[in-house]
């Protein structure tokens, strides 16, 4: 029991460090804290991106983007063949 407070304390202030996950230089930032990051491209050549936050959760899906520069999880708005 005595060393399992001490690792709840550790992963407590590690949640807390502000360090968060890191972001690469490839990423395009879209709002605070919030980042596309392409993942590679797709059977027909189309871009795949991730969204990505250092210091929040978010949501995992493959986007797109579309001729105007929006993202989109939509293939066919992105004009992908």
């Amino acid at each position: 029991m005595r060393a399992v407070i001490p690792a709840v304390v550790l992963l407590a202030l590690a949640a807390c460090s502000g360090t968060g996950r890191p972001v690469p230089d490839s990423a395009i930032e879209i709002g605070r804290d919030l980042y596309m990051v392409p993942v590679g491209a797709d059977e027909g050549g189309c871009t795949r991106y991730n969204l990505v936050a250092r210091n929040r959760d978010t949501v995992q899906a493959v986007f797109y983007r579309d001729e105007r520069g929006d993202f989109t999880t939509n293939r066919t708005d992105a004009g992908c063949p």
